[in-house]
């Protein structure tokens, strides 16, 4: 059986609140970062095809923010993906950044392991499945 990584996805309005989540499996990839270049990039189709021009991405790569701030091509393995989010991010209203600690990112980590359990892409609207809604609540805690 081959090994599988999962990407988690939520988009927040800007109280906090749950406006879209979604958890994709995916085979697993040669490195961690060329997941997280995934992710991002998912993250931003997602919020396109939901018709959300305006973001800020939180990530908890600082690897991946870092080659994002980069105006050259990339020459990692991920260096394609990197082009391609480049790319989506021009088709946004308005696109910030921002890097979040691991610890500070435990809604999208908790939707990306259910998505190694799940081979489905799923998708909740103004809603997260109940096993990650206390992850939501204790963000809301934090939220500033």
């Amino acid at each position: 059986q081959q090994a599988r990584a999962g990407i988690g996805v939520v988009i927040r309005n800007e109280d906090g609140a749950v406006m879209a989540s979604m958890a994709q499996q995916l085979p697993l990839l040669t490195t961690v970062a060329q997941v997280e270049a995934l992710a991002a990039r998912r993250a931003m189709e997602f919020a396109l095809d939901l018709g959300i021009t305006r973001v800020i991405m939180e990530r908890d790569s600082e690897v991946i923010c870092k080659e994002l701030k980069d105006p050259n091509p990339s020459l990692a393995l991920h260096g394609h993906i990197l082009q391609d989010i480049k790319f989506l991010s021009s088709t946004f209203q308005f696109i910030g950044s921002s890097h979040a600690r691991c610890q500070g990112n435990n809604v999208a980590h908790a939707f990306a392991r259910r998505a190694v359990r799940e081979a489905n892409l799923t998708v909740w609207m103004e809603d997260v499945p109940p096993d990650i809604h206390h992850c939501v609540l204790a963000d809301l805690a934090n939220f500033d």
